[in-house]
């Protein structure tokens, strides 16, 4: 009875340090393996800021315009509160580790915006890095004032307006300001009537506002200017206007001659085109001009300065061809006048940049 007794009690103490052996080694392996994830999410938050960071460096230094599409993966038990851009300066993503929380992050030495959909949940995403003038934004921008560069043309006097759309692509509202640079002799503008404007706008909301230009007695030429939006999010925002005053075209009689471009561009009259490259001859045909008279010929560009100006005379008939080599003009639209005194007729052509 007294060996039973003994062997049930080596039994007991054998089972009870298989159980503690058992217990320290899983303690040990999980304590291993979270730390492994742990150093996996460093590891991966790590090469999220790095990159983000890289390729802000990178459009900034090329200048507005440029951007980078760069993939990267938000780890788990990150902290969505202290993931993002923060102090416009610092990229940081904010992990739950064992026992506490910690913050994996970069600096640039410039300004940084976050997006509007800056992932802060773990997953693999796409983001784009662009850069604006004055700063990198990372992910899509919270709000756009579209489009992006307005260009127009006016008579001397004349008014005209073009619609902006303001869209907040966040979740939240979010305060928006407009206001515009332009400073042009002879014309005005107004947005919605006024000089500046400041409204809320809804997440996901979306406003139009009217742009409004007037000339009177502008002189011919390019004025230029810009809308600035500037959001309660510190992202801002430029339109570039770009206005051509045009002369009006000269009258054209109607019964009395006819004057046309050639439509082919070569020889044999096998390549269509209603615009030619500056290595190209225009050639200008008119008909039913005073007979054997001499014609004049004026070509002016789309702002009305003359560019050009010959003659030459009418056949028998009361024909009459012109050949012109653009040269070094520049590319746009032309208007080609022909004029005998009595009759005049004209018409327009484009040229374009060298093939």
């Amino acid at each position: 009875m007294g060996r039973k007794g003994q062997s049930s009690v080596e039994l007991v103490i054998i089972l009870s340090v298989v159980l503690l052996i058992l217990a320290f080694i899983y303690i040990a392996s999980h304590q291993q393996i979270t730390e492994s994830q742990s150093q996996m999410r460093v590891s991966q938050a790590r090469l999220t800021v790095s990159r983000l960071a890289a390729a802000a460096r990178e459009v900034y230094s090329e200048g507005p315009g440029a951007v980078r599409i760069v993939t990267v993966i938000i780890p788990e038990a990150n902290i969505a509160s202290r993931t993002g851009v923060f102090n416009e300066s610092m990229i940081n993503i904010g992990l739950y580790l064992a026992p506490g929380s910690s913050d994996v992050n970069e600096r640039v030495d410039f300004r940084i915006a976050e997006g509007a959909n800056f992932p802060k949940t773990p997953g693999t995403y796409d983001v784009n890095v662009r850069v604006y003038e004055g700063y990198v934004m990372i992910g899509d921008p919270s709000y756009t004032v579209l489009p992006g560069g307005l260009a127009f043309q006016m008579l001397s006097t004349d008014s005209e307006t073009q619609v902006l759309n303001v869209t907040n692509h966040g979740n939240s509202s979010m305060t928006i300001n407009l206001s515009y640079t332009w400073s042009n002799a002879n014309t005005s503008m107004n947005l919605n009537g006024s000089s500046t404007m400041s409204f809320v706008l809804a997440g996901g909301a979306s406003t139009l506002v009217n742009a409004n230009f007037a000339t009177t007695n502008a002189s011919l030429g390019t004025y230029t200017g810009t809308v600035n939006a500037f959001g309660s999010d510190f992202q801002n925002q430029t339109v570039s206007i770009v206005l051509q005053v045009v002369g009006s075209q000269p009258p054209i009689p109607t019964g009395v001659s006819y004057i046309l471009i050639d439509t082919f561009s070569d020889s044999g009259y096998t390549n269509a085109t209603s615009n030619f490259d500056p290595t190209e001859t225009v050639d200008i045909h008119g008909t039913n001009f005073a007979l054997s008279s001499l014609v004049s010929i004026t070509i002016r560009n789309s702002t009305g300065s003359i560019v050009h100006t010959g003659s030459n005379t009418s056949d028998g008939s009361g024909n009459v061809t012109y050949y012109w080599n653009p040269g070094v003009v520049n590319a746009g639209t032309y208007n080609a006048t022909m004029n005998d005194s009595t009759k005049l007729n004209s018409t327009t052509f484009g040229i374009t940049g060298c093939p």
